[in-house]
């Protein structure tokens, strides 16, 4: 009963959509001096997303180099510099609540994560 009632609150709070339409979702991906692993992760996430939340870290190698890079070629990278790891959080965060992406999903990668 008290699972069946947890299942219905979340369905009207997340306003799930149904099977005929597809939920938008966008990848915030954190990079600190990633620039050995991030053209491939990239590459590979703006095949599945039409836009990808880039949060630059304060790098030292040739990873903003490579952002621009690919953004140049016209991957739908957006990127924001921070050098403050907890800024970082909070910008998310804010973003988010700002809606400034208007998405219906949100997820947290890392810039060496390959998929």
């Amino acid at each position: 009963m008290v699972r069946n009632a947890w299942a219905a609150y979340w369905k009207n709070k997340l306003k799930l959509k149904t099977e005929h339409e597809k939920h938008s979702v966008i990848p915030f991906v954190r990079i600190k001096n990633e620039d050995y692993w991030l053209e491939p992760g990239l590459r590979a996430l703006s095949k599945v997303f039409k836009k990808i939340v880039v949060l630059e870290n304060g790098s030292t190698d040739k990873t903003n180099e490579i952002i621009k890079n690919l953004q140049h070629e016209g991957l739908p990278i957006v990127a924001y510099h921070y050098k403050d790891r907890y800024r970082n959080d909070n910008l998310v965060r804010n973003l988010v609540l700002d809606h400034e992406f208007n998405a219906d999903w949100f997820f947290m990668a890392d810039g060496d994560e390959l998929y």
